[in-house]
């Protein structure tokens, strides 16, 4: 899902090169002493290797730390390079431990399971911004049991209602990718119920574009705008400011009667 993308984008580039070119620059002047002091290039890439990436520490199988006695001229150069190459392991390890907690800290398992859940389902219908007629038409599909998945960019709503049980996505419906990730492909219809034109109508070329053959269905603010969304591929388009009008009247009509 979009939400879960850039999870490490908190650690910065230059920390990562950085650390890479600290780790190199271990490497090659561990090997370097090692090879001066053994004569071996093989047993000193596996002194490094030990030094720097073995869990364990420093093998002295190597032979290397036995032909170097303390106090000797080359332990006084080797010494100082183990405790360099051991501070670079902990800051090896201690950045890989922060890279796992950001990774799990970020991830909305409730998120992953209700968009494995949507993959499952056919014939929905997908809700597009959750308002009050959002609301009003969930409801009625709720006591229906008709399957519906809702799409709302705000991410404090989409958290309360993924916590009332809702399959919600989290992202802008007017993105091609947020449709797709919401099933159009295998959508009965979309309902685009936002108070903005301009957005619904920017959602209905959206899914008219991913889903030709999906039922699209569009709440207008204006009345010159059903002629627009009709256009760009809306099923149905209503002004339920005039729907409104029209049953008050009806029934003013009717008690006056």
């Amino acid at each position: 899902m979009a939400e879960l993308t850039g999870k490490f984008e908190g650690i910065p580039l230059s920390y990562i090169a950085a650390l890479i070119v600290v780790v190199v620059v271990a490497a090659v002047a561990t090997t370097m002493v090692a090879d001066r002091l053994s004569g071996n290039a093989y047993s000193s890439a596996y002194f490094t290797l030990s030094t720097l990436f073995d869990a364990v520490g420093v093998d002295a199988s190597t032979g290397l730390l036995a032909s170097t006695p303390v106090f000797s001229s080359g332990f006084d150069v080797l010494f100082p390079l183990l405790v360099i190459d051991g501070i670079v392991k902990i800051a090896v390890l201690g950045f890989l431990i922060a890279g796992i907690v950001e990774l799990v800290t970020n991830v909305n398992i409730r998120a992953k399971l209700i968009s494995m859940r949507i993959h499952k389902l056919k014939g929905m219908v997908i809700v597009c911004g959750y308002t009050m007629l959002a609301e009003e038409l969930c409801q009625r599909m709720s006591m229906r049991s008709q399957p519906f998945i809702i799409i709302d960019k705000d991410k404090a709503k989409s958290e309360v209602l993924m916590e009332n049980g809702y399959n919600v996505v989290n992202g802008d419906f007017t993105s091609d990718a947020v449709l797709r990730e919401s099933g159009i492909a295998t959508a009965k219809a979309v309902v685009f119920t936002t108070e903005s034109d301009f957005n619904n109508l920017l959602g209905i070329v959206t899914a008219h574009h991913a889903n030709s053959s999906v039922k699209i269905l569009a709440r207008a603010r204006e009345d010159s705008a059903v002629s627009k969304m009709h256009r760009a591929g809306a099923t149905l388009c209503v002004v339920p400011e005039v729907l409104t009008g029209l049953e008050l009247g009806n029934k003013l009509m009717e008690k006056a009667g």
